[in-house]
């Protein structure tokens, strides 16, 4: 059965069965939410995004992040060449764009 083929059955679609998908992301089930489509991200409200971080990161690390007093050390920290760069999958996105930069948080979710 084929998935979704334009906009409008993704939008369509995300509100049929977009409680399942977020379940499987807190669930840690999928990286990503399939088929959200970023306007539809970015229209989440920051309270289920939260709760949603929360669920899937656990309480007490997501306190952790949220606590401006908290520096949380990245992954390539160690690293002491830039050569990660070319083997990784980078994406940019335009914070006027999307408004905000909770509103970037948002936007992940989608990829």
């Amino acid at each position: 059965m084929p998935g979704p083929q334009d906009h409008q059955d993704l939008a369509q679609y995300w509100r049929e069965q977009g409680a399942d998908h977020l379940r499987r992301y807190a669930d840690r089930e999928c990286d990503f939410l399939p088929f959200l489509l970023p306007e539809q991200a970015v229209a989440l409200p920051g309270l289920e995004v939260t709760e949603l971080l929360s669920a899937r990161l656990g309480a007490a690390r997501m306190g952790r992040l949220l606590d401006p007093q908290h520096s949380e050390t990245g992954p390539r920290a160690g690293d002491t060449s830039p050569a990660w760069l070319r083997r990784t999958n980078m994406v940019g996105v335009n914070v006027r764009t999307v408004q905000s930069f909770w509103n970037v948080v948002k936007y992940a979710l989608t990829l």
